[in-house]
């Protein structure tokens, strides 16, 4: 049995893909057997969890973090990440836990604070200051390497001694219920998310365009927007918005897997940007749990992941294109299933089980 620290340094629990990953695999640690400690520096006052969650820093949190400073955000987090780790080294010193991180400088400062072994996802090029840390991490035996693609792995030149790829994951229950349940398809798309990725806007206005389209062609199918509020996405869009969308706000993560299950197609829309070629969108993986036929825009990215016969690829920025295979899949029932098919035999083995399983197993072989 293992004692794993996951060291969140933001608010819990947390809709973005940092927190929503980090809780489902401190779950999927604990369904393993053992002992799971998720360490933040703000607990949610509605926290509804059957892990064990303790807040550390939070008084250092709420005055170096406040939302009314306004100025050297940056400078402030990497203060407050400096004295958090030095918080966790202290609290979990003497114990043999090992810490589970996803941020590059807080595992550097951990480990001059304590001799603890470290796991350190990472789901994008760091940038320069950081890539300087990464290289002195990289002689350090006591850290794991998590990158979250293959690609990245290679990119970083992670030795295989260290590191082990930790692709986005679902739970085992999710593919179990979409295996054990009579599937009822509606005349429905789905896109997944939000209006932007980190610093990036995406072209949701895409959404608009061809709900408008399909509005003329084929009336009686809608596109369900999950996690967007109407009036930002109207903001984003350049013209009215099209009567087939329909806005679903943001919901219990079960009630998204319904929400998918019950539709026929999903949308994955990024461009095609340095910042986004080692990204992994946790939709892709939730879309495929749903056994969805998948419709992607043709970034670098995408291809790596899901491969040629995974999706369906569309020109980036086209709402023509992105319209025509929409269309493709409307008129062939049978193309869906097979796309629906592949995309679900493809995400059967990227559990959260799985995947905490192959990191320990690397942690293990390292001490």
């Amino acid at each position: 049995m293992i004692k794993l620290v996951f060291v969140l340094a933001a608010r819990f629990p947390t809709e973005k893909a940092y927190g929503v990953t980090t809780e489902l695999s401190a779950e999927a640690a604990k369904s393993l057997g053992h002992t799971v400690i998720i360490s933040t520096p703000k607990l949610d006052p509605h926290l509804n969890s059957n892990l064990t969650v303790t807040s550390l820093a939070n008084r250092l949190y709420r005055l170096l973090l406040s939302n009314r400073i306004k100025k050297f955000v940056y400078m402030r987090f990497k203060v407050f990440i400096f004295f958090y780790s030095f918080k966790l080294a202290q609290k979990f010193k003497n114990d043999n836990s090992i810490f589970w991180v996803r941020d590059i400088f807080l595992s550097y400062c951990l480990t001059k604070f304590c001799n603890n072994s470290i796991i350190l996802e990472i789901h994008r090029t760091p940038i320069f200051l950081e890539r300087i840390l990464l290289n002195s991490l990289k002689k350090d035996q006591k850290i794991t390497f998590a990158p979250i693609t293959e690609h990245l792995q290679s990119k970083l030149k992670f030795d295989a001694k260290n590191s082990v790829v930790a692709s986005m994951a679902v739970k085992n229950s999710e593919l179990e219920l979409t295996r054990n349940k009579a599937l009822v398809r509606r005349s429905s798309i789905v896109y997944l998310g939000n209006y932007v990725s980190g610093p990036h806007k995406l072209n949701i206005d895409l959404l608009n365009q061809v709900a408008q389209l399909l509005k003329i062609r084929y009336p009686e199918w809608i596109i369900n927007v999950i996690g967007i509020n109407k009036e930002i996405f109207a903001s984003a869009s350049k013209g009215e918005l099209s009567k087939n969308l329909n806005f679903i706000s943001r919901i219990d993560r079960n009630k998204v897997m319904d929400k998918l299950r019950e539709s026929s197609i999903a949308l994955v829309i990024y461009p095609d940007l340095r910042y986004f070629q080692d990204s992994f969108p946790i939709k892709i993986v939730e879309y495929a749990a749903a056994k969805l036929a998948i419709i992607a825009s043709d970034t670098f990215a995408h291809r790596k992941i899901l491969g040629p016969k995974c999706c369906l690829y569309f020109e980036i920025d086209s709402a023509n294109d992105l319209f025509a295979k929409i269309e493709k899949l409307i008129l062939d029932k049978s193309l869906r299933d097979i796309l629906s098919t592949n995309v679900f035999n493809w995400v059967e083995n990227l559990t959260y089980e799985n995947r905490v399983y192959r990191i320990l197993q690397q942690v293990e072989s390292q001490i």
